[in-house]
């Protein structure tokens, strides 16, 4: 279905679009694949004078009778950047449309996947703004890690309180021992133990 995706940056001074990056679909020996030469020699000019084109509010698409291919092609305001599928089938409904979002998300290192993935699999890609799912298993993900971090600190904090009952256990043992080592030595001292004197009562 895909043959290429490219981005293109906006260049505000001189009103070109100079491509940034771009993942095509290898051609054969026999029938080499030129789509994005072609689009950048004939579709590009002729949409650089598309009335809207730079508000980013809609997708424009349009046939290349010579080559017959599809292209379309969405401006993103905020980064000045265009983004480009080109396609030998065309697409339908929404799929455009997601495929353009899921685009930027990529080019933007917003999502896991890469261009050559959507390139590879463009219907994975067609149904649904992948950006919020990814969102949600890094949420359940950093909630999974919150719980297994809670869960050692309360393991930590009873070691830490087992630990805690034992040394005041020992600490009232060693008072004891410290008490019975002082009454004996009393008892052993010339005062008053064994070394006392006979004669002495």
């Amino acid at each position: 279905m895909l043959r290429a995706i490219a981005v293109y940056e906006w260049d505000r001074q001189t009103g070109n679009f100079n491509r940034i990056c771009e993942v095509e679909k290898p051609g054969s020996v026999f029938a080499p694949n030129h789509d994005l030469a072609y689009f950048d020699g004939n579709s590009l000019p002729e949409l650089r004078t598309k009335a809207g084109l730079l508000s980013g509010e809609k997708i424009f698409s349009d046939l290349s009778v010579t080559e017959s291919v599809y292209y379309y092609a969405r401006f993103v305001p905020d980064t000045n950047h265009l983004h480009v599928l080109i396609s030998r089938k065309e697409l339908h409904d929404l799929e455009p449309y997601y495929l353009l979002v899921n685009v930027n998300h990529a080019e933007q290192g917003k999502v896991s996947f890469k261009l050559t993935e959507i390139l590879r699999n463009p219907i994975g890609y067609t149904g649904r703004d992948m950006l919020p799912g990814e969102v949600l298993q890094k949420i359940e993900k950093v909630k999974v890690e919150a719980l297994n971090a809670k869960a050692a600190l309360d393991e930590r904090g009873e070691k830490v309180e087992t630990a805690q009952q034992r040394s005041e256990v020992l600490f009232g043992k060693s008072l004891r021992a410290l008490d019975n080592a002082n009454r004996v030595n009393d008892e052993m001292s010339c005062c008053g133990g064994w070394l006392r004197s006979p004669f002495k009562r």
